[in-house]
């Protein structure tokens, strides 16, 4: 099988890959996504090749500001991870963390999601905040947090993947509001409304908070997407000018369903920080899973362990479980 050498993304050490080019984890316009393994570590990782001829000036941007984001990124938790990359002139390379487990976004679809206990769950919503604080405490935004940027690897841990939309809050363009609309702060669906509206803003962290905590909403709920029954215009109307939310379950625990409610406070200075939110998960005595399961040590009243026992248990079962009325009506492309 053919052999990539690729380069440590800090170290610029060499690094031997296998790259099974049968084996196609997804492709796109201009590159396309292959399983492979590191032969040092025997860790199968995801290798992403980039036919360089195929970009135009934008997604050249784009990729290099990925490479750039995700090199200062590296060795954080709960964050897909580059390994090793190579630019050889006619194609770009680069070794990311396999996830093997699929994306959140399709547990959601397939009702995996509303399956877990809350341990679990309040697990995977720990881990996910675990990792935007990482990005936050180094000026990293992501700009585009969603069920579908969420992926699992062979432990269950939730990491955060696709940064091409992020921005180093120093150096990048905080007025390029791409991202994914019905995650959009108010702050940023203005425009659709009101270009001119004076609380139209830039990316800022609150805009992240506020995409946290709607999947957040999705991973509680079980739904696939917020807002889903109306047109973007609706939303916007919605969220911005009738200050409205999606519902929160009247059996929610009181500081979850508060811990939601701030972080999608209309005003982005009145949202708490992936720091705050973080120690308020760790702090929820119903929090019968804790961090320590994202690192794969102990726990408190309920064990990691146990909580995936019982994950995979209906996980195999899950094709022939019953789906709730509103997801087997519902089934999205994915937002």
């Amino acid at each position: 099988m053919p052999k990539l050498t690729l380069k440590h993304p800090t170290n610029k050490t060499n690094i031997d890959f296998s790259i099974y080019r049968k084996q196609q984890l997804g492709d796109g316009v201009y590159s396309t996504v292959y399983k492979g393994r590191n032969l040092q570590t025997k860790e199968t990782v995801a290798i992403k090749c980039m036919d360089l001829a195929k970009l135009d000036s934008c997604n050249s941007y784009t990729c290099v500001k990925e490479f750039r984001i995700m090199t200062k990124l590296s060795g954080g938790d709960n964050l897909t991870q580059i390994q090793a990359k190579l630019n050889t002139g006619k194609f770009a390379y680069i070794a990311m963390t396999y996830a093997e487990n699929g994306n959140l976004h399709e547990w959601l679809v397939d009702g995996k999601c509303s399956s877990l206990e809350m341990g679990m769950k309040l697990s995977i919503m720990h881990g996910i905040a675990n990792g935007l604080a990482y990005m936050h405490d180094r000026n990293i935004l992501h700009c585009d947090i969603k069920p579908a940027n969420i992926v699992f690897d062979g432990m269950l841990n939730p990491l955060i993947c696709d940064f091409g939309f992020s921005k180093d809050m120093a150096i990048d363009n905080l007025w390029d509001l791409r991202g994914t609309f019905y995650y959009k702060a108010p702050e940023h669906l203005w425009g659709l409304i009101d270009a001119k509206h004076p609380d139209r803003k830039a990316y800022a962290k609150p805009s992240d908070v506020y995409s946290y905590v709607l999947v957040m909403w999705d991973i509680l709920t079980g739904n696939y997407c917020p807002y889903t029954w109306m047109t973007k215009h609706e939303v916007a109307v919605w969220v911005c000018e009738q200050g409205k939310r999606e519902y929160i379950p009247i059996d929610t625990d009181q500081d979850l369903a508060d811990l939601i409610t701030q972080g999608w406070s209309h005003d982005p200075a009145s949202r708490q920080t992936m720091g705050d939110i973080l120690g308020a998960l760790d702090s929820m005595p119903m929090h019968a899973v804790t961090a320590a399961a994202l690192s794969k040590t102990t726990t408190t009243t309920t064990s990691i362990s146990q909580s995936k026992q019982t994950f995979f248990h209906n996980l195999a079962h899950a094709e022939t479980t019953v789906r709730g009325q509103f997801i087997a009506a519902r089934r999205p492309a994915g937002p």
